[in-house]
């Protein structure tokens, strides 16, 4: 016997639940690189990075984890403060610097910093109304 009246959205619409995309086959080999991406995946929601930004994400993963490579070197270096070579230090200190812009325009262009997320027009009063208590109202 049939159901009377209208169909669920149970019957209706049957959703196929959306996975993180894990990281590629190619930076299989590269543990920091995967470590990042599993961390980026996993702080945004499940459709966030689409096929499409995979090489972009991939790309983003290398920068962090070059900048966190010669941030490590760096940290090793200044462990013996009597050894440190200032010249070596400088080199690391520009070695570091030059990741920056890759780690920079790969966040927001997979549009994972703040800013990035707001719209233009909205960015300003989302800035005043963020959510801080006014000094009247503690």
């Amino acid at each position: 016997m049939e159901q009377r009246g209208r169909s669920s959205a149970d019957t209706d619409n049957v959703t196929a639940l959306v996975q993180r995309p894990d990281p590629p086959e190619k930076i299989s080999d590269e543990p920091d690189v995967v470590a990042i991406w599993i961390e980026t995946v996993e702080a945004h929601p499940a459709d966030w990075f689409l096929v499409g930004t995979h090489n972009m994400l991939i790309n983003y993963c290398r920068a962090v984890a070059g900048g966190d490579l010669v941030a490590k070197v760096r940290a090793h270096r200044l462990k013996d403060p009597d050894n440190v070579d200032l010249d070596e230090l400088e080199t690391l200190d520009k070695m570091a610097q030059r990741w920056i812009p890759g780690i920079k325009t790969g966040a927001t262009s997979l549009r994972i910093t703040n800013q990035s997320k707001y719209d233009p027009a909205a960015a300003g009063r989302a800035g005043r109304n963020g959510g801080a208590k006014k000094p009247w109202e503690t």
